[in-house]
């Protein structure tokens, strides 16, 4: 299937790439020769998207002679090779669309990539045409959650269309729908729903809000309402497409000459029932299997599956809808019977071709199962992840919180030493010795009465200096002591606490000292009076004494 190429066998300047992704080729396509992989599963890849339908148009286009002996047959060969490319790139874009809707999005690259080449080849770089690729490549990429590489390309896209006014409605309207399902896909879920809007508004400009193409734009909406939460507005816009489609397919199906093709191309139908399953899945999950709803669903399902040809699909929907109608409206009602009625419009199945066709459902609806499978798988370990992420987010930011408490904390604490040590120091000291409570009560009226008498006296002139200076000695003290209290309050906490400790000690001694002198003097001052007392007394005694002697 491949060949492998020799390094020393390729011409200088000559450079092979790869198909895909552009790096230096190892191997070549052993049929066509003309396309290069760099690995087995590149080609692998393309193959199976893209290249096993074209291998042997590649082959002739790629080698065309360089000259021609005359000008007809340049111009036939010119025609010739652009009415290849034209078929070549419509093949593509078809192929790719296909892959896309079955959920090959790995297969839809190849086929959009060589639409991309061939739509360059004959319009050029720049043109509007090439936006149809654009949007495919990104469309596939985005499907493979690519979601920076889907943006670049739809980017390209809609550069495409700025540098051309005249672009169709149609095209803008696939280029705002593309962007909205990036930013779903991403969580932008406002600028998903303002880029589908701008989707349905070019739709219905190009074909009234009713028409099929418009229902799509729908469709997206009601999965970001979904996504949201919000249950009712993503009801309200699946009524819109099941009653678009229905329409459809209703008139369709009273048009025999008529087929689904002539409107429609595969991979479009292939899209509408995906849209139309996903519809009945969900309004299963939040309305009930037995919801006259879903039964609309089922039987818009069952008409496309009938009219495309698919007659045991479309018997088994329709008899589920027909079940979900009677119990909902009766037997006898009009819309049963024409479900009823197109039931029986069904050709009958063969034995051979009903146990392949349930053979083949059976095996489609394992491929489903397995890729609903993988898909839920997919979004358990994205919420793990996101829930992972989210919880690291919270434990740092509650250690932060921690942290910064704890640094509160300290500073206020720091702050609050602070404030006493320095009230502390700035507190004035009292110059009166401090009440003893353990004094006898007579001597307490005794320097009671001592205090009245040195009030009274005037001749005392030094016991008056002695309180004159110790109260000098008092404010002094009480003065400097506020002021190393400022200066310690200004230097800092820990040189404020040593000083307001230290002023402490000093206003205290001084206390002490100046409750010492006021002690001695009081004493000295007892003193005197005693004597004084004792010399009246004696001198009493004597004038008795000698007024006895005179008496007698």
């Amino acid at each position: 299937m491949s060949l492998r190429l020799n390094p020393l066998s390729v011409a200088k300047g000559k450079r092979y790439a790869c198909e895909l992704c552009g790096r230096n080729a190892l191997l070549a396509c052993q049929h066509c020769r003309v396309t290069y992989y760099c690995s087995v599963d590149h080609q692998r890849q393309d193959w199976f998207g893209i290249h096993e339908r074209i291998c042997q148009l590649l082959g002739a286009l790629r080698t065309l002679r360089p000259t021609l002996g005359s000008e007809d047959e340049r111009q036939r060969r010119n025609l010739t090779v652009q009415m290849s490319q034209h078929a070549l790139i419509d093949l593509c874009k078809n192929e790719a669309h296909k892959a896309m809707v079955a959920g090959q999005y790995e297969l839809a690259v190849p086929g959009a990539l060589q639409s991309l080449r061939f739509s360059m080849e004959v319009y050029g770089a720049g043109r509007i045409e090439l936006v149809p690729a654009y949007l495919l490549l990104a469309e596939s990429n985005l499907g493979l959650r690519r979601y920076k590489v889907a943006e670049e390309f739809l980017l390209y896209a809609n550069w495409s269309v700025l540098k051309n006014p005249d672009c169709s409605n149609d095209l803008k309207a696939q280029l705002y729908r593309n962007f909205g399902k990036l930013y779903a896909a991403q969580g932008r879920f406002k600028d998903a729903l303002r880029q589908l809007a701008l989707d349905v508004y070019y739709s219905a400009l190009e074909s009234g809000p009713e028409h099929i193409d418009t229902a799509a734009g729908y469709f997206y909406m009601a999965d970001v309402f979904l996504t949201q939460g919000e249950v009712e507005s993503a009801l309200a816009l699946y009524d819109k497409v099941v009653d678009i489609w229905y329409k459809f397919l209703i008139n369709l199906r009273h048009r025999p000459d008529e087929s689904i093709t002539d409107y429609l191309s595969e991979a479009q139908i292939g899209e509408a029932v995906e849209m139309l399953r996903s519809v009945l899945e969900t309004r299963r999950q939040h309305l009930g299997a037995n919801h006259i709803a879903t039964g609309e669903a089922c039987y818009a399902l069952a008409i496309i599956k009938h009219v495309t040809g698919f007659d045991l699909d479309a018997r088994n929907h329709y008899n589920q809808a027909i079940e979900i109608y009677t119990s909902q409206l009766g037997a006898d009602n009009e819309s049963t019977q024409a479900i009823v009625r197109a039931l029986n419009d069904l050709p009958p199945i063969p034995q051979q071709l009903l146990i392949k066709q349930q053979a083949a459902l059976e095996a489609q609806k394992q491929i489903e199962a397995e890729a609903r499978r993988k898909k839920e798988e997919e979004e358990r370990a994205k919420a793990e992840a996101a829930y992972a992420e989210a919880q690291a987010r919270e434990e740092a930011q509650l250690l932060a919180e921690a942290e910064a408490a704890v640094l509160a904390k300290e500073a206020q604490a720091a702050s609050s030493s602070s404030s006493t040590a320095a009230d502390a120091a700035a507190a004035p000291v009292s110059s009166s010795p401090p009440s003893d409570p353990a004094l006898d009560s007579d001597l307490q009226q005794h320097f009671d009465a001592l205090k009245l008498e040195h009030e009274k006296a005037t001749d005392n002139e030094n016991d008056e200096n002695v309180t004159e200076g110790n109260a000098e000695a008092d404010a002094e003290a009480d003065t400097e002591a506020q002021d190393e209290a400022e200066d310690a309050a200004a230097e800092g906490e820990a040189e404020a606490n040593a000083e307001a400790e230290a002023d402490a000690e000093d206003a205290t001694a001084n206390a002490d000292d100046n409750a010492e002198v006021d002690a001695q003097a009081e004493a000295d001052e007892g003193e005197n009076t005693q004597a004084d007392d004792q010399a009246r007394d004696e001198q009493d005694a004597n004038a008795a004494t000698n007024n006895d002697e005179a008496a007698e």
